[in-house]
Parts: C-alpha cells; structure tokens; sequence
C-alpha cells in the first residue's frame, strides 16, 4: 500500500471508524466486532492459551514452521472501581497458573514462549476526570504491579507494563523503575518513538540508571504508539516516527538492554537489521522481533526473520467481556488502514463462502 493511498485511507478511518463505535449504534458495533475478531486470541483464557499454543506450534496459517512466542493481553482499560481493578489483577494471576500447568504437561516447551501484557489502568482503577486522571487510593499502582510482576517472576514467566496514553507516560516509567529498584528482573516497558520525551526517558529511567537488575535483562518494547497526541508534545507525522524509532532502537541497543522491535514496516525491520544489527555484530539473544495477531505484513516477513536466527513474539489479546476490546481495536484499525482493507476482505470470503 504506497503512502498517499495508506493516508487517505487514514482519513477515512477516522470518519468512518468511530460511529461504528457508538454505544447505541447496534448494528455498527456488530460489525465493528467482526471486523476486530481475526485480531483477537479469544473470547476465554482457555480459547486465548489455544491460540498460543497452535501459534507456537503450528505457525500462523500461512505457513507451518513453528517457534513464535506471544505476549498475552487482557483486552479492558479505565478499571473504574477497585473491584474491577482486583478481577483483571485475578485473572491474570489465573493465566499464570495456566501457563504453568501448560509448561508441566508438556504441552509448552519453550520456557520463554508466553509472557503477559497489561495496561497500568486495568490493574490500578482510575478515578477523576478524562483529561486528569488519577489512580484511586486503594488501588496504588507499585504495589499491584509489584504483586503481579512478583507471582509471576516465581513461575518464571516475564511481565511488560504496557503504556497508554501521554497522561499516563511518566507515572507509568515511574512505577517501572521502583519494581527494577526493588530488585525484579521480570519486568519490562513500552518506549513510544513519536513522544518528544523518549530520548530523555531512555536516559533518565536506563543509562543513568545503576540497578540491581542486571542492564541485559530490562526489556523495552520500542514502537511508533498507537496514541494520537498533541503536536506540543509527540509527531503525528508517521515518516518522522519511523526515523525517531530507528534512532531510539539504537540508542537502547547502545544502553546495553533487551531491545524488542514492535513495528511491521518492512523497510524500517531491514534497515534496523542492515544498519545496527548486522554491523554491530548484535546477538540474537539480546533483540526480539514484535507484531500484531492479524496483521498481513507481520506474516510476510515473520518466517525470513525466523530463518536468519532471530526471535518472533506476537501480541495476542483476548476480549472476555462483550466489547472491552472496541478502545485497543478502534486505535488500531483508525492508525492501521491495511487492517480495515484485510478485515473487509475476510468478512467477504466468508460471506461468499457461506453461500456457496
């Protein structure tokens, strides 16, 4: 999709996208649904673990060789009341125990194949208004988050505290740091290249940072950012994006960490691989690769990735709850117009096919 077709088509989404969306438009919610669903794990944990497991050991169904690991995410954000905030937190814990079981059985190998995804809104419930909003007393985010990164780091199993938001950027790199000052080596972030401040955050939370947990074992998730912020403070120009987030990769790579590539520009994985990786002698053992369930371009590059040694995670959500996924769907397809165009696709085949 060249680029004036992949803007205009953005526009479009922004049109179209966000009525679909509205809480009395039925039928647009229904169809919004089934355009999200081949993004989605499941509707279930167990549905989710499936998926994951069938990811790993089937490949994607475009091809059969195996080896892809996912991060697993709960789709619900803005948990309102404590009550909510302790069932997210609880169903966590729950897929943990699966995993576990999962790895006893034999039927997850690979120690490294599953890690969790959550947003600090989902365990810590927010209170206040839209454009300030604030984490309600009896839910504080170090010690829910410490909670969860601690049950999982005794199961083995990796934590990455995703990121929402401009409101929410420096609370959550906070809550990040004081889990690394506790000691926790389990626990990973998300860098946004569009933010103004992700220079500065690389060198104010990493390299003048001196913690326990050794610098190779502090993962950061580096992407664009699905968010659209002010101009003050982030470029919505996804050209500059693209740049910035080739220079903020090298610069993690330079910090001696962990460096998870979350993009699915084909030119943008080349040239990080041509330019840093490659003749900087990088090991595969410090970089993986990231993507989106779904997304068609991911799977026309994931095996030549895999082939050249290098590690492969997809993002795998599940929605529980009827439309707790429509906020993480309808970022995704307004700044993602080749996922609309696909979606559409597949909803016409299967129309097609019903009817034949």
């Amino acid at each position: 999709m060249n680029n004036t077709l992949a803007f205009a088509l953005t526009q479009l989404n922004k049109i179209v996208i966000p009525p679909l969306t509205w809480k009395f438009n039925k039928l647009g919610r229904r169809f919004f649904s089934s355009l999200a669903e081949q993004y989605l794990a499941g509707h279930s944990l167990e549905q989710g673990l499936e998926t994951i497991i069938a990811l790993y050991e089937d490949g994607t169904p475009h091809d059969k060789s195996s080896g892809r690991s996912s991060s697993f995410d709960i789709l619900g954000e803005d948990a309102k009341t404590k009550d909510e905030a302790d069932e997210y937190l609880g169903i966590y814990k729950r897929f943990i125990d699966m995993i576990v079981a999962g790895r006893e059985s034999g039927r997850i190998r690979d120690q490294d194949a599953i890690s969790v995804s959550l947003k600090p809104t989902a365990i810590a419930a927010v209170a206040g208004d839209e454009d300030l909003p604030f984490i309600h007393p009896e839910t504080p985010l170090v010690l829910r988050l410490e909670e969860l990164v601690r049950y999982a780091k005794e199961r083995n199993i990796k934590v990455t505290l995703d990121m929402e938001d401009h409101k929410w950027t420096e609370r959550t790199l906070d809550a990040a740091q004081e889990i690394w000052k506790r000691g926790y080596d389990n626990l990973g972030i998300v860098l946004q290249s569009r933010l103004n401040r992700t220079n500065e955050d690389i060198i104010n939370y990493i390299t003048s940072q001196n913690y326990p947990t050794p610098r190779e074992k502090i993962r950061v998730r580096a992407c664009i950012g699905v968010y659209r912020e002010p101009k003050s403070i982030a470029t919505n120009d996804k050209k500059e994006a693209k740049q910035r987030l080739f220079e903020r990769i090298k610069e993690l790579f330079a910090a001696g960490i962990y460096v998870e590539i979350a993009t699915h520009d084909h030119d943008v994985i080349n040239q990080i691989i041509d330019e840093i990786i490659v003749p900087q002698g990088i090991s595969p053992a410090r970089f993986e690769f990231q993507f989106l369930r779904g997304v068609e371009n991911a799977y026309q590059i994931d095996k030549k990735l895999i082939g050249q040694g290098y590690k492969v995670r997809y993002y795998m959500p599940v929605e529980l709850k009827p439309e707790a996924g429509i906020p993480y769907m309808k970022r995704r397809l307004i700044q993602n117009p080749e996922m609309v165009v696909n979606a559409a696709k597949n909803i016409c085949q299967k129309i097609i096919s019903l009817k034949m």
